[in-house]
């Protein structure tokens, strides 16, 4: 069962809808993620999930404070999953006029990949197996972004959702810690 961030009516949360049996959870159906008590609310329904899929852009590093919420949550309840942290490829470097976006998807990806590390140790059976994942995507072909990017090869969003399906589908006996996905 896979649980998700974002408005199922909008954005690429849509589209993960379209090809995902998956349950949102956004401030369009009561869950007001940029608030402590919506984020510690999320991360005890995550306990009845085996994925998550932390999708939603939310602003002043609260996806980053989502997947804390999520994995100290998973680790008190013993709970093993898999977390995909939606992130994007400006997390490598400065692309516009504002460095906050960037930095907040570099500490996404850095706190990702510091929780996917770990819990690679098989012997240390007093932690849950969580594997967590970081996908940097370039810009997809959304229609609110249709207007921004001008100039930027844009990818097909269905097609992005296989390389999620492809972690997903992935063995439990080893972590994608990182991938990086533009468009050609």
């Amino acid at each position: 069962m896979i649980l998700g961030t974002g408005n199922p009516e909008k954005g690429f949360a849509k589209v993960l809808a379209k090809h995902f049996k998956i349950d949102f959870c956004s401030r369009s159906n009561g869950f007001d993620l940029l608030t402590q008590e919506g984020r510690s609310r999320f991360g005890k329904k995550s306990l009845d999930y085996s994925v998550f899929i932390n999708n939603s852009k939310l602003k002043d590093f609260k996806q980053v404070q989502l997947l804390q919420e999520v994995y100290e949550t998973w680790v008190e309840n013993d709970h093993d999953g898999l977390i995909v942290n939606i992130g994007s490829n400006s997390a490598y470097d400065i692309k516009g006029v504002s460095r906050t976006y960037e930095a907040e998807k570099n500490a996404l990806r850095t706190y990702s990949l510091m929780l996917g590390r770990h819990n690679k140790s098989p012997q240390d059976k007093k932690r849950p197996r969580i594997r967590c994942s970081f996908v940097a995507v370039g810009w997809l072909d959304l229609e609110h972004v249709k207007d921004r990017g001008q100039g930027q090869q844009k990818m097909n969003p269905d097609q992005f959702c296989q390389v999620i399906n492809w972690i997903i589908e992935s063995p439990e006996s080893f972590n994608i810690n990182e991938i990086s996905v533009d468009a050609l």
